[in-house]
C-alpha cells in the first residue's frame, strides 16, 4: 500500500468522532445559553431602582450595596447553596462556584459588612419574602418570574 493512502475505515471513525464531538458541543454551548437566561433578579415594587448594572448585582449579593439609591437597607433573600438560582448567581454572576460565592457570603456577614440573607427553599418563598419587604432582592426562575404577583417586579439588568 502507498504511504499516502489511509485505511477507509479510520477515516469514516474519524468523521464520525468529529461529528459526534461537533455536536456534542452544539448541545453544551445551547444548553448553557439557554440556561444563563432561566433565571431573573427580583425586588419589591416599591423599591425606585429600576435597573442595575451585573457589577451592582455583585455588589448587592455580597454587600458591598448596603442601601438602595431611594433608600432602605439592601436585604438579599437567597435559595440554599445547592439550589439552580444560586447556581445560576455564582456562575452567571460571580464567575465562580456556588460553594465559593456562599464562602464570601458567609465571610461578609462574619465581618458584620453585609446583613444575613433571608434563607428561602424555594422561588415561591423567595417571591413571597421580596413582596413583603420593600428593600428586598432574590433569584428566581424566568418561569416564576413571567407570572409575578402585584407588588413584586423584575429589577433589569445592564
Amino acid at each position: 500500500m502507498p504511504a499516502h493512502s489511509t485505511n477507509p475505515l479510520i477515516s469514516r471513525r474519524i468523521i464520525l468522532l468529529s461529528c459526534l464531538a461537533a455536536v456534542f458541543s452544539f448541545f453544551i454551548v445551547a444548553d448553557r445559553a439557554s440556561w444563563a437566561d432561566d433565571f431573573i433578579v427580583i425586588k419589591n415594587a416599591k423599591n425606585s431602582v429600576d435597573s442595575v448594572s451585573v457589577a451592582e448585582v455583585k455588589d448587592v449579593f455580597i454587600g458591598r450595596m448596603k442601601t438602595w439609591k431611594g433608600g432602605g437597607v439592601v436585604v438579599t433573600v437567597l435559595g440554599s447553596e445547592g439550589s439552580p438560582g444560586f447556581a445560576w448567581l455564582a456562575e452567571k454572576i460571580f464567575s465562580v462556584n456556588a460553594k465559593t460565592l456562599m464562602s464570601k457570603i458567609k465571610q461578609e456577614v462574619f465581618k458584620g459588612e453585609m446583613n444575613k440573607p433571608i434563607s428561602v427553599a424555594d422561588d415561591d418563598e423567595a417571591i413571597s419574602q421580596v413582596k413583603g419587604n420593600a428593600s428586598a432582592v432574590a433569584v428566581v426562575s424566568a418561569a416564576k418570574a413571567a407570572s409575578l404577583p402585584a407588588g413584586v417586579t423584575v429589577l433589569a439588568t445592564h
